[in-house]
């Protein structure tokens, strides 16, 4: 399978496993199957999502605080702890 399938959106990648069959090779390890690749993938996604929110949410909070006399907002705040708790999912 090419590499740059592996690049497209959660959407393509849904797409893409509808159009192939699932296949499984059996090696001397154990063994990968084209239904493993695909949710390793879209995994892949929500991975990088939940990393990117907290990474916006704290540069919003580190913003907020590196301004003279800033204050932190409530709402920056509520952000950071959503996106820490998509991230916890994680470990």
């Amino acid at each position: 399978m090419p590499r740059h399938h592996l690049l497209s959106t959660p959407a393509g990648l849904r797409a893409l496993q509808d159009r192939h069959p699932v296949l499984s090779l059996q090696g001397p390890d154990g063994f990968i199957s084209t239904e493993v690749v695909f949710l390793d993938a879209r995994a892949a996604h929500l991975l990088q999502a939940a990393l990117r929110s907290l990474t916006l949410a704290a540069a919003q909070v580190h913003q907020e605080a590196m301004v003279p006399r800033g204050r932190i907002s409530r709402q920056s705040l509520t952000e950071l702890s959503s996106a820490l708790i998509l991230a916890r999912e994680w470990q």
